[in-house]
């Protein structure tokens, strides 16, 4: 599994990324115009040859700019927040360790008849295992709900991860497409070079919508099954109330003229 410091190296990648995007899509302007600039001064060589492609070049300049400004609106929409990833990764190993001491408590709780019964007897000891036994239920619940907690948490940092990748992935490819766009524009006569360009980028950025669009769907499913863990009142007293851990009688000595409630078995 991805540490906390690899994970945080690859948001640096990503961060590194975002601003090599933007700085490609600063550039795409620049290398408009030097294109043009280039066909201007080709015109006398050229004649009607440079008016189309002055035609195919403006084309291949305006539909590039609608697309990349859809195109950074979706990135916009697919961000996630680094920050939230790394908090699950801390918190899963804590409510791992909340398991670990539900279940410890359930073990020591468990079958108090065998534990105590040579030692206690009487109408006391009899409360007092109808008591213990819904404390041992209730710590398994605890400790089941804890273990559904930090395992929806492992799987939603793992498809995290995942996504971060694919993001990762997608900004090389996109940038990647706008430097061949940069340098089809900025020839002038090389449009359709630049167009391949612009359609390898816009093809990673549809294949990163969908993979944002499979990261959520996963990340609702964990989310839901852990809601339906948490409100499950199974284990717990009506309510749900943790189940009254104090037995009913209070009766355990013989001072007030009445046998006590409890007492010791001998050998």
């Amino acid at each position: 599994m991805t540490t906390p410091a690899d994970f945080i190296l690859l948001q640096e990648k990503i961060n590194d990324l975002l601003k090599k995007l933007d700085d490609k899509i600063d550039a795409i302007d620049r290398a408009y115009q030097k294109g043009l600039h280039y066909l201007d001064e080709a015109a006398e060589y050229l004649g009607d040859l440079v008016q189309s492609a002055r035609r195919a070049l403006v084309k291949l300049y305006n539909w590039a700019k609608t697309e990349i400004n859809k195109m950074k609106a979706d990135f916009n929409r697919v961000k996630v927040g680094g920050e939230i990833i790394l908090t699950m990764m801390s918190w899963d190993d804590k409510w791992f360790e909340i398991r670990n001491l539900a279940n410890g408590v359930a073990v020591k709780l468990n079958n108090p008849q065998d534990r105590l019964g040579t030692h206690w007897e009487g109408p006391a000891a009899a409360k007092y295992f109808t008591v213990v036994t819904p404390q041992m239920d209730a710590a398994k619940r605890v400790a089941a709900m804890a273990d559904k907690t930090a395992t929806s948490l492992q799987s939603m940092v793992t498809h995290g991860i995942a996504f971060m990748v694919a993001l990762a992935t997608a900004l090389t490819v996109v940038i990647g497409g706008l430097i061949t766009l940069i340098v089809g524009l900025a020839g002038g006569v090389t449009a359709p070079i630049g167009a391949a360009g612009l359609l390898t980028a816009l093809g990673a950025a549809v294949a990163l919508t969908a993979a944002f669009a499979n990261f959520v769907a996963q990340q609702d499913t964990a989310g839901s099954a852990l809601e339906f863990e948490a409100t499950n009142p199974i284990g717990f007293a009506p309510g749900p109330v943790w189940p009254q851990a104090a037995a009913v009688s209070q009766d355990v000595t013989a001072h007030d003229g009445d046998a006590a409630d409890w007492r010791p078995v001998h050998p």
